[in-house]
């Protein structure tokens, strides 16, 4: 499997930057993987419990 590649990109909606929403693309045609992530530490703690 050497020389696939893997595409990750970054999504933000028009005027909103980093939401940390990306998306995962494959080079071998497998349906891309949609995934979320916030390293924001304003945001991360308001979901702590």
């Amino acid at each position: 499997m050497e020389g696939d590649q893997v595409r990750i990109i970054p999504h933000s909606p028009k005027g909103i930057p980093d939401t940390g929403s990306f998306e995962v693309r494959f080079a071998d045609g497998r349906p891309s993987v949609y995934f979320y992530w916030d390293n924001n530490p304003g945001r991360r703690s308001q979901w702590a419990a």
